[in-house]
């Protein structure tokens, strides 16, 4: 003990004003409900995200696929080419 009077622990307790408390809550409870509504709208952000790649995907395999095709395409034509090449030589 140091000698004082003053010991901080007699002193009365100040109650926060009236409606502090229930402004901070609000105020918490608001800052909540937006990190919330961020979060949703971050979750739709990369849903349409993905849906957008997977329609790319889907794209490009079309395209894979349609080049694919018209290779082969070409491929047979020139078969059919040479086909027809070698069946006029033959009846020279």
């Amino acid at each position: 003990d140091d000698g004082s009077l003053y010991d901080p622990e007699k002193e009365p307790q100040m109650a926060p004003p009236v409606g502090v408390e229930e402004d901070a809550a609000a105020a918490e409870a608001e800052a909540a409900a937006e990190a919330e509504a961020a979060e949703a709208a971050a979750e739709a952000e990369a849903a349409e995200a993905a849906a957008a790649a997977a329609m790319t995907a889907e794209e490009e395999a079309e395209a894979v696929a349609a080049a694919k095709a018209a290779e082969a395409a070409a491929l047979l034509e020139a078969e059919l080419a040479e086909a027809e090449r070698v069946s006029e030589e033959m009846a020279q």
